[in-house]
């Protein structure tokens, strides 16, 4: 669900306009994109502080979004980047814990907003060191979750061409064939 989210307007224009380059300078040879692959390296300024962060393309677009718009509900902001409101959830958390947002709700729903000084989160620097161990947990499942759509693909292949594989077979299958990330999982995992 997560990797065929709606990146913005304005990124997907630079990027249509890449591809665009690309192949009028190697045609026939065309770039085909996977926006939900890749790290964005990004420097945020906010409330007067300004911090690195490398995240995936997913969590710079909701940020992206909050440049035009400084207060968006789950549901507009979920629609846009054209995700289920879960996903959406588990990741903007990064940008709460950060400081950077905000969650509320109202009558509204669930609202994210820009985040304030007067919110009292940048006062709480010491929650910040608990919080990144925590996302770097949720980070670390969600990276485990991502390496394992390679391998779900192969197998949704496997299952497609033969319909009736042991599951031994497939393993040996994935540890024959599957390269890029090396699969080097036991049979229980």
């Amino acid at each position: 669900e997560v990797a065929d989210f709606k990146l913005p307007n304005e990124i997907q224009e630079h990027m249509d306009a890449y591809a665009n380059r690309y192949h009028h300078l190697k045609a026939p040879r065309k770039m085909e994109w996977k926006p939900a692959l890749g790290t964005v390296v990004m420097d945020i300024t906010h409330n007067d502080r300004t911090f690195e962060v490398s995240v995936n393309p997913l969590q710079a677009s909701i940020l992206h979004y909050f440049q035009t718009q400084s207060v968006w509900t789950a549901n507009a902001l979920a629609q846009k980047l054209s995700l289920s409101i879960d996903a959406l959830r588990r990741r903007i958390v990064l940008w709460i814990n950060h400081g950077v947002l905000v969650e509320r709700k109202d009558e509204r729903g669930v609202v994210y907003s820009i985040a304030e000084p007067t919110d009292n989160v940048d006062a709480m620097a010491d929650v910040h060191a608990d919080d990144e161990h925590e996302s770097a947990v949720a980070s670390a499942e969600e990276t485990a979750a991502a390496g394992m759509v390679v391998y779900e693909q192969y197998v949704m292949g496997m299952l497609t061409n033969f319909p009736s594989l042991p599951l031994d077979r497939i393993h040996n299958m994935l540890k024959m064939f599957v390269v890029e990330p090396v699969y080097d999982k036991s049979i229980n995992d």
